[in-house]
């Protein structure tokens, strides 16, 4: 009764009113719409901008991807190559591991073998023919051991007979029959070249073999013990030497007849 009470009376007036109110009411309600589309707006550009962030970082992970398979691909293959490259050092480390025992071995054999040679020169010294056959390497031209060098030597017939001959000077130790006069046992005559016994030895000893050698040593032992007679001993020698060493045989022939053996 109060609005009815506040409504114009004239029907022009309250027409007029009612658009006024509708008109209000339409632009109120007009606002609020613009409002929200305003709002829907900043809300459509800030999806937008999410999408768009969204699809750059989808397309980073996607290559990040594409990367990461490549990259494994390419470490299989490394590993592939790194397992030949493995394979084919532990071969290496094998062959190696063969040829260092082949080396140890070879070193062990060329010991044993300078062991032995080592034990051979021993034998082939001169203290040891000194020692073994004193009197035969006097005569060669070795000199005596030293436990003989200071015991008078008996004298020998060939020694006796020479008693009165002139003797020329000591030599390196070595007292060596002067030409004058000598006595000229068989097949030592006149013109026979002089001989010695120290280089013939020598001689012998870098010429014959191992067995050889001790073989002529045997024989001239066996001279020297009065075991076997000079032909024999010179027959043993010629079968010893043979044709290739005949001017070794010469030479020991040579020296028997010298010191009258």
């Amino acid at each position: 009764s109060g609005e009815s009470c506040s409504l114009p009376s004239d029907h022009e007036d309250q027409m007029q009113l009612g658009i006024r109110i509708i008109t209000s009411a339409f632009q109120n309600k007009m606002n609020s719409l613009e409002q929200e589309i305003r709002g829907l707006r900043l809300t459509y550009e800030e999806q937008r901008t999410n999408v768009t962030g969204l699809q750059k970082r989808n397309s980073s992970l996607e290559v990040e991807l594409v990367e990461s398979h490549q990259r494994s691909q390419q470490l299989q293959e490394e590993n592939k190559e790194l397992f030949k490259t493995v394979t084919s050092l532990r071969k290496q480390i094998g062959r190696l591991e063969h040829l260092k025992q082949a080396v140890l071995s070879s070193i062990q054999d060329d010991q044993a073998q300078e062991a032995e040679l080592g034990d051979t020169r021993a034998l082939m010294s001169d203290e040891f023919l000194r020692g073994a056959m004193p009197l035969t390497a006097a005569e060669l031209g070795l000199g005596a051991p030293p436990f003989m060098r200071s015991l008078p030597a008996a004298p020998s017939a060939h020694s006796l007979h020479n008693m009165n001959s002139p003797r020329e000077p000591q030599v390196g130790g070595l007292q060596m029959e002067a030409p004058v006069a000598p006595a000229t046992p068989a097949g030592g005559g006149p013109g026979s070249p002089v001989v010695d016994g120290k280089h013939f030895f020598r001689q012998a000893r870098g010429r014959l073999s191992y067995e050889a050698f001790n073989q002529f040593l045997a024989s001239i032992k066996k001279l020297n013990n009065q075991q076997s007679t000079r032909e024999e001993t010179l027959e043993e020698a010629r079968r010893i030497f043979g044709s290739e060493l005949g001017d070794l045989y010469k030479d020991f022939e040579t020296l028997l007849n010298r010191h009258g053996m």
